[in-house]
């Protein structure tokens, strides 16, 4: 399964500061998808979960939902193009649900692809944190041709697991243009990277 695109081909999208992209569990149904591992397990995407199921999906392109564990759904997906401008300064939140469950599902994707990626807000695909095993944290990929002017915050977070220690999910992916660390740029949030030499190139998982 994929979320939604929303393209404007001619202009901006703009996502104000009082707005809020909602995708928290609206990705695959609780114990379905390619990430959950099986009975009483929480589920991977981007990040793992404890249970080790493979990573699934593309981090160059991210559309994939994410996986529903035992106890919980999924984070849903969302690709935001434009040709200009894309300026988030509201939410964007595809994460798994928090929940005094016991095995929790993965964050799922957020992709924005513009010009110029601006703006102050917050942009998240955790995974769920619960009261035994957390999930694993989704994918993030920021596209852009010319500028990247965002200064908010950005998590791929695994879920908290506090069951015991090793019990969290891990963190998802975060990729950018050319799969290259844009210059002089500061991350706020919680995020991984992929293996290897963070430089151009191809991307494995």
């Amino acid at each position: 399964g994929h979320g939604q695109e929303w393209s404007s081909v001619s202009g901006n999208i703009t996502i104000g500061s009082s707005a809020t992209l909602d995708g928290v569990g609206l990705g695959f149904p609780t114990a379905t998808g390619p990430g959950y591992p099986g009975a009483n397990g929480a589920a991977s995407y981007g990040g793992r979960s404890r249970d080790s199921v493979n990573y699934y999906g593309n981090a160059s392109s991210p559309t994939s939902l994410g996986s529903g564990g035992y106890s919980q759904a999924g984070g849903s997906g969302i690709k935001l193009y434009a040709v200009n401008l894309v300026e988030i300064n509201g939410i964007i939140n595809m994460s798994s649900k928090n929940a005094e469950s016991q095995y929790l599902g993965a964050g799922g994707s957020i992709w924005l692809k513009a010009n110029n990626i601006s703006g102050s807000g917050t942009i998240k695909a955790d995974g769920g944190a619960g009261n035994t095993e957390g999930g694993g944290g989704g994918r993030i990929r920021l596209e852009y041709s010319s500028a990247l002017e965002y200064t908010g915050i950005i998590s791929v977070a695994g879920g908290v697991g506090t069951a015991a220690v090793g019990w969290e999910g891990k963190p998802g992916t975060l990729t950018f243009t050319n799969n290259t660390w844009p210059e002089n740029w500061n991350l706020t949030g919680n995020i991984g990277l992929l293996g290897g030499d963070f430089g151009d190139g191809e991307t494995i998982n």
